[in-house]
């Protein structure tokens, strides 16, 4: 809970929620091939096994009002697929 956290660590973890909240809007797509070029930097952890691509999805369940939990399930939808660029990930991790 925030509530529960420090200054410093109420900062670090709200500017977190806030850069991902708005990286999911379309009006941010500039910024989807860097991002996902980060994860895939963040997720290999193997030299011979490189991230090839990286799709960055959305997760939601639509409401209607009012509000009735009909016990459909949360629709998951890609809305960017990154190639991603190996030779560039080799160089930053220095393999």
């Amino acid at each position: 809970r925030m509530y529960d956290l420090s200054i410093g660590e109420k900062y670090l973890k709200e500017r977190y929620r806030k850069f991902t909240e708005r990286l999911n809007g379309d009006d941010f797509r500039a910024k989807w091939p860097h991002f996902a070029q980060r994860m895939a930097y963040l997720a290999w952890t193997d030299p011979d096994n490189p991230p090839e691509q990286v799709n960055l999805r959305r997760h939601f369940k639509e409401w209607v009002q009012p509000y009735v939990d009909d016990g459909s399930d949360y629709k998951e939808v890609t809305f960017y697929r990154h190639a991603v660029n190996v030779s560039e990930l080799r160089e930053w991790k220095g393999w």
